[in-house]
């Protein structure tokens, strides 16, 4: 069975906590609503946001007053990929262990894995060879960051052909460069299909299939 990773860390007034991620997005903030409540000065009322999806963990920073860091990496409004054993400082104050038990299933098994560092791609475990193109990782990106959302044609320009002028894109264009991506992907596990075309709305990313 599938364990959620969690945060543990020292607090200001000296006492330890142990946080687990058990849902698919948790807010830490300074006080409730937040899922993760900090009652510290240094802490924004929404600090940081934590997502799970098929691909991991990932923080992304709630334009908070004092930042977020992971390592020595200042965290934005663009989510960052947690890895085991990461550490996370809220504030400048407080320092917390991003912590994946030994039991999790390595992602690359299930599902869609993209390791952003180096943008290699797998699925189900297998690595999609040769590399995709730059537009079909793009896209892919796109999807794999909004999982079970569907993703507009809109969207798609704005990440794929970047920074061209949407109007010169045609739906054609578009319909190709989603055509390519899911034959890739087929013809790396054929047996499953991880994109699904919504007519007249755009596409997603299945979470499993």
């Amino acid at each position: 069975m599938r364990q959620n990773a969690f945060l543990s860390g020292k607090l200001p007034n000296g006492k330890t906590g142990k946080w687990l991620l058990d849902r698919d997005s948790l807010i830490i903030g300074r006080e409730a609503p937040a899922d993760i409540v900090l009652p510290f000065p240094a802490i924004s009322r929404r600090h940081a946001s934590i997502t799970r999806t098929p691909g991991g963990y990932w923080i992304a920073d709630l334009e908070s007053r004092n930042g977020t860091f992971v390592g020595t990496q200042l965290v934005g409004a663009e989510p960052v990929r947690l890895s085991d054993g990461d550490e996370i400082v809220l504030g400048g104050a407080m320092t917390f262990r991003f912590t994946v038990p030994a039991q999790v299933d390595d992602e690359r098994a299930r599902g869609i894995f993209i390791d952003e560092t180096t943008r290699e791609v797998w699925v189900d475990g297998k690595p999609v060879e040769p590399a995709l193109s730059n537009a079909q990782t793009a896209l892919l990106l796109l999807l794999y960051h909004s999982p079970d959302q569907i993703i507009s044609r809109d969207q798609i320009i704005a990440a794929a052909w970047q920074p061209s002028d949407p109007q010169s894109i045609s739906k054609t264009a578009v319909d190709g460069l989603i055509k390519r991506l899911r034959r890739r992907l087929r013809e790396t596990q054929p047996e499953k299909q991880y994109l699904q075309v919504v007519r007249g709305k755009g596409v997603r990313l299945i979470r499993s299939s």
